[in-house]
């Protein structure tokens, strides 16, 4: 799954991505009691347990792991959770081989395309603001839908969609920072893929990271502080954190397997990750200071890109 994110990354002017497996039984019996109260510490995620990528949910520690989308040949991917909780962004190739963004209730009911399904159209990695009822209830995503990788923000009906981007290269993986007053983001616009940030109506872009490898995967910290991301620069896929502003970098993890798709607890204290160390992708959290790692997810069943639910912070003063 690292490999999928970074070929998304690297090779994102073509298309899109594809498939994993394993078996946990889907159907009104194994719908978990999605109330804001039971979601509080739950982390939804992909995996292939069931021969190609779908969504699930467990809780904080890998326990209660509950399928929501059904097995199928299609993939569904990159959950992404509402501000309240009771709603999941995903990408799903099930209209067709190229992502599009979908949405659906917690509990896996009520799917509906938010995105155009269009030949050779790919919409990815929805990113939802966390404040909803502040700034604003809206999905950002990378898309190809004009003359190259560009960020794109649509209400979370999926309409009003505006292009936020419009540089040479590939714009992709946007995320919101806690306050929705920044989008972090990654680009080759300077000859190498690179963290950079802008303003939600994409003026004010920043470069933070400068590194001849690839640095990808940004998660703002729940205090919009500090920012975890992936990188390669010593020579493998690490998670490291910096500073909101880009300074003060620091290396997190250090394993010979592969690390990335950080995100962080609601209290900022602990980061999930994905991480092939055993293997294959399985699903890791650790402290925020890199100590007490511990995995999650079976290494038999594997799962990825995590997404942490936290409840939607106070408006600012």
């Amino acid at each position: 799954m690292l490999s999928q994110r970074a070929t998304v990354i690297l090779l994102l002017a073509a298309s899109a991505v594809a498939c994993e497996r394993t078996a946990v039984p889907v159907g009104p019996a194994s719908r978990a009691d999605f109330s804001t109260q039971s979601l509080d510490g739950r982390i939804a995620f992909a995996s292939t347990r069931n021969g190609s990528y779908k969504i699930f949910v467990m809780g904080e520690d890998g326990s209660g792991v509950t399928q929501l989308t059904p097995p199928a040949t299609y993939s569904d991917n990159d959950p992404v959770w509402s501000p309240d909780g009771m709603r999941i962004a995903f990408t799903s190739t099930r209209d067709g081989p190229y992502f599009d963004i979908w949405l659906m209730n917690a509990d896996g009911s009520g799917v509906t395309r938010l995105t155009d399904s269009r030949p050779f159209l790919t919409s990815s990695s929805p990113a939802w603001s966390a404040g909803a009822a502040w700034c604003g209830d809206r999905i950002a995503f990378h898309s190809n839908r004009g003359m190259g990788n560009d960020i794109y923000v649509m209400n979370a009906d999926g309409t009003g969609v505006t292009q936020l981007t419009d540089a040479p290269g590939s714009d992709v993986t946007p995320t919101w920072a806690p306050a929705c007053d920044r989008l972090a983001f990654v680009t080759n616009r300077d000859g190498n893929y690179e963290i950079y940030v802008m303003n939600p109506d994409g003026t004010g872009v920043t470069r933070l990271t400068t590194n001849t490898a690839v640095d990808q995967d940004p998660a703002w910290s729940p205090d919009g502080s500090r920012i975890a991301f992936a990188s390669r620069r010593d020579g493998n896929s690490e998670i490291y954190v910096m500073s909101a502003d880009g300074t003060g970098e620091t290396r997190l993890t250090n394993d010979p397997g592969r690390d990335g798709t950080p995100a962080w607890s609601p209290d900022g204290s602990r980061i999930v990750f994905t991480s092939d160390r055993a293997g294959r992708d399985d699903i890791y959290v650790m402290d925020s200071d890199g100590s007490n790692v511990s995995r999650l997810t079976d290494g038999s069943t594997g799962g990825s890109y995590p997404a942490w639910f936290a409840p939607a912070p106070p408006p600012p003063p």
